[in-house]
């Protein structure tokens, strides 16, 4: 991979099923890595909602630079 200095990224993928109408649940899950990542039921959703409070939860924290990160419930 090429790494540039100074540039900082991260890529933040929604679970399987983005459930758009659903409402906040106020929790999630962060895994890094490429892999898809499954609840204990076998399950990868996560609400449009949630979703983006994870994104502007990792904007504000900054936890994963330069990682790929996916958010479940």
């Amino acid at each position: 991979m090429n790494e540039k200095r100074g540039l900082r990224w991260t890529c933040v993928s929604p679970a399987v099923d983005f459930k758009s109408t659903d409402a906040l649940q106020g929790h999630y899950v962060i895994v890094t890595g490429d892999n898809l990542s499954f609840d204990k039921n076998g399950k990868s959703e996560i609400s449009y909602a949630d979703y983006a409070r994870a994104l502007v939860d990792e904007i504000k924290n900054d936890k994963h630079e330069n990682q790929r990160i996916s958010v479940r419930w």
